[in-house]
């Protein structure tokens, strides 16, 4: 099972706990520091990768990034 990046970038570490969450048959998990939501539309999926990330006011913020891959 590879995942195929179609839109956004994901790395070789956000892939494979991507694979492990869809393995456990799961639509949702934490790994390490970052918060993974997995939906599958019609053969897609798209995942949002949420993280908490200091800005330059040295304030924590809850940024998300959303991506679209498919399974080949």
């Amino acid at each position: 099972m590879k995942i195929k990046t179609l839109e956004g970038y994901l790395t070789a570490v956000e892939k494979k706990a991507i694979k492990a969450i869809l393995e456990a048959g799961l639509t949702e998990g934490r790994v390490s520091r970052k918060s993974y939501w997995i939906k599958e539309m019609g053969g897609f999926f798209e995942v949002v990768i949420g993280q908490n990330e200091t800005n330059v006011f040295n304030r924590v913020e809850f940024k998300k990034y959303k991506h679209t891959f498919k399974m080949i």
